[in-house]
Formats: structure tokens, C-alpha cells, sequence
């Protein structure tokens, strides 16, 4: 059983429409130009996050209607054999839409899975692809989701937010990594953390540990960012 205790000062469906709605601001201060910029997802621009997540929102209307295994196989036979190839694919599949009519595809969605996780509360369940489910949990995967591309594409995060904003991305990170059972040692004291997995040591912020369980640290051993790799 997986100790969320650490996660309880939070409330992840304020989280989730906090982190949606940075990304909504984000995405309508953009130019045509804005939308073409690259990220740090390898291959993907903006136009290709948006997409991403538009198709994510496709995956959670299919959760809270319990109708997963549905959709996957649907997209099997457009070629997805797993969530790298199912993401691949309904990214493709939305290349040939404008930028907005993808915006809005997201939004509206989005609007729905924030409003219906919200109602079932955070002790909650719904259908997913490894089975039944915390609300609770999901919900922070979502935010943590949401926070990480809107990292991805540089939005800008207000001074005022980023030391809550780190806080529970990284109480979250803790419990991500210990639901993975990942084999990773980590000790904490002052804002620094000695994370050790086999022979491989480094010490890490904050900030950077919560890089590295979303797989964006790459200065460390490739050993450690397997072993550090949970929410990505």
C-alpha cells in the first residue's frame, strides 16, 4: 500500500485546474510562430504537445467511462501496441488540424475529466490500464502531467508559485517513485538529496529530483535516471 499521506496538505483538483489553466493562458498568448517552437520533448513542437495532451484527455474520458480496454483496442488497429506507439499514433492523427481546433478539442475535454474527477472526490476510484484506481492518485498524475509540459515548452512560472508549485510536485514524486517500486535509496536534509541506486551516487535539489522521476534530468548516470524515472 502505497503511503500518500505526504499528499494530503494538497488538493490535486485545485492542482489540476491551476497547472490547465497556465497551460490555456500559454497556449492563447501564441503566435503561429509560438506554436512552431521546439520543446524538450524530442521530435515534438508545441503544436505536437497540444496534441499530446488532447490525445491524453482521450485516454481519461475513456477511464471515468470504463471503457479503456475499448479504446486501446480501437487504436490497436490503427497500430499502437503500447502507450509510447498509442501516443505516436493520435499525435499524428491531429497533424493535419489547425493549432486551434486542437486547442479547443483539448479544453473542452480537459473541462470534463477536471469536472467529473472533482465530483467523485478524492477518495474516488475509476477505470484505468493497470485496473480500478484512486481519484486521488490519478489526479496527481494529471497535474504532475500537466506541470511537466508546461516545463517542456518554457511557460512561465509566476515567483510567487514556484516554491508550492516544487513542493508538491516533489511530495508527489516520492509517492510516483515508491509506487513504481523503483530500487533507488534516497536521503533527504536541507533541500538536497543523496539518491543511490547499485554503485551509482549523485546528490540532487530539489527541483532537479523532480526532474529526474519525470525522466527530464540528463546530467546525471543513465543508471540513476532509470532508476529516478516514475511519471514519464
Amino acid at each position: 500500500m502505497v503511503d500518500t499521506s505526504t499528499l494530503k496538505p494538497f488538493d490535486p483538483f485545485d492542482l489540476m485546474d491551476g497547472e490547465s489553466k497556465r497551460l490555456v493562458d500559454f497556449f492563447d498568448s501564441l503566435d503561429e510562430k509560438g506554436w512552431t517552437q521546439d520543446t524538450r520533448c524530442d521530435g515534438w513542437r508545441r503544436r505536437e504537445i497540444v496534441s499530446h495532451l488532447a490525445a491524453g484527455e482521450t485516454y481519461n474520458r475513456a477511464c471515468l467511462d470504463d471503457r479503456v480496454q475499448a479504446l486501446f483496442e480501437e487504436y490497436g488497429k490503427k497500430g499502437a501496441t503500447d502507450m509510447n506507439s498509442f501516443n505516436d499514433v493520435t499525435v499524428k492523427e491531429r497533424a493535419g488540424r489547425t493549432s486551434d481546433e486542437v486547442l479547443a478539442e483539448w479544453r473542452g475535454m480537459n473541462d470534463y475529466t477536471r469536472e467529473h474527477m472533482r465530483k467523485r472526490g478524492r477518495d474516488g476510484s475509476l477505470a484505468t490500464s493497470v485496473g480500478p484506481y484512486p481519484i486521488e492518485l490519478q489526479a496527481f498524475h494529471l497535474a504532475s502531467e500537466y506541470a511537466t509540459h508546461a516545463d517542456d515548452m518554457g511557460v512561465p512560472i509566476p515567483e510567487s508559485e514556484k516554491l508550492r508549485r516544487l513542493a508538491w510536485r516533489l511530495a508527489f514524486s516520492r509517492v510516483a517513485l515508491e509506487e513504481a517500486e523503483k530500487k533507488v535509496e534516497i536521503s533527504s536534509a536541507d533541500g538536497k538529496n543523496t539518491v543511490k541506486a547499485g554503485d551509482k551516487e549523485a546528490t540532487l535539489s530539489d527541483a532537479d529530483l523532480v526532474e529526474a522521476v519525470t525522466a527530464r534530468l540528463k546530467t546525471i548516470d543513465p543508471e540513476l535516471q532509470d532508476a529516478l524515472r516514475a511519471l514519464a
